[in-house]
């Protein structure tokens, strides 16, 4: 109990140190999730034209998705030093391979007569991705991104 109470007496002394905190983590975390959505849907749409550059960027996310968290921040501490650089790199590469992976793949799966019907009309591929597909995929997307 003691500990429960040094702590609430603690918060209340430095309440605006933890309030400051709060906010940077917020704003880390803001930035690294757009870093993540732009490059992440990006890539995905790239990658879900060509099924080998899927497997190889697929497989490269992979293989930087399998190592230690505590491996990667030190790897990149020694590069970018201790901050908020280091931070983001290391949760942007965390992220980006639900995002990539959900976007290729929403994309693809995306119905073969929808597709052929959309450009019976006319449709360009521009607004095949525009108006067909992503449309289609977001809810796969938003997934990844969560």
């Amino acid at each position: 109990m003691k500990f429960i109470k040094n702590l609430g007496e603690l918060f209340q002394t430095r309440s605006d140190f933890f309030i400051e905190l709060l906010l940077q983590h917020i704003v880390l975390s803001l930035i690294a999730i757009v870093i993540i959505t732009v490059v992440g849907v990006a890539t995905g749409i790239m990658i879900s034209k060509s099924k080998k550059a899927a497997s190889v960027v697929i497989g490269l996310t992979n293989v930087l998705y399998t190592i230690p968290s505590i491996a990667m921040f030190g790897f990149f501490v020694s590069i970018t030093g201790i901050g908020n650089t280091t931070a983001i790199i290391a949760l942007v590469i965390y992220g980006l391979l639900p995002v990539i992976r959900n976007t290729y793949v929403g994309l693809i799966e995306v119905d073969d007569q929808i597709l052929e019907a959309a450009v019976g009309m006319g449709s360009t591929p521009w607004q095949l991705l525009s108006k067909i597909q992503f449309p289609l995929a977001l809810p796969v997307i938003i997934a990844g991104i969560r």
